[in-house]
């Protein structure tokens, strides 16, 4: 049995129900496929990596050839040398942290509701992975306009 979870679209479909009754909407509990577990288990091994400030283990869940994009479609890098070449200085000073507000997924892709801290700033981001052979294959982010 996997865990249960609900999603908005539940929810907003069954919004055009309202005038059927008099009980309170409640989205339907939805499984998680072991796929999708799956797929959650590596995006949050990335948290608590990114959290514990170790690098090795923080690599460990990207796909060697992990493109990195600023959403939609902005480029941003790719490979974990070039996640090693970023984090690895910040993570020796034991700096940053990430705190999940919500996650959901969608067979193989994870959406993330984050803020992360680093060399003193905060974030509020939005964290799209795509998880093929257990590993992060892709990140795009969506970040605040400035």
């Amino acid at each position: 049995m996997g865990i249960y979870r609900t999603r908005a679209l539940a929810v907003l479909c069954g919004l055009s129900l309202s005038g059927c009754g008099s009980a309170p909407l409640v989205a339907p509990a939805i499984i998680v496929t072991p796929d999708e577990q799956a797929a959650l288990d590596v995006v949050q091994r990335r948290t608590a990596a990114y959290n514990a400030h170790d690098i090795d283990a923080f690599i460990a869940t990207y796909s060697e050839d992990v493109r990195i994009y600023e959403y939609p479609d902005k480029f941003l890098g790719e490979g974990t040398q070039r996640l090693r070449d970023i984090f690895g200085p910040q993570f020796a000073e034991n700096d940053g942290s990430i705190i999940i507000h919500e996650q959901d997924v969608l067979e193989q892709t994870v959406v993330s509701n984050e803020t992360v801290t680093f060399y003193g700033t905060t974030e509020h981001n939005i964290g799209i992975y795509t998880v093929i052979d257990g590993l992060i294959a892709e990140v795009r982010l969506v970040e605040p306009h400035e």
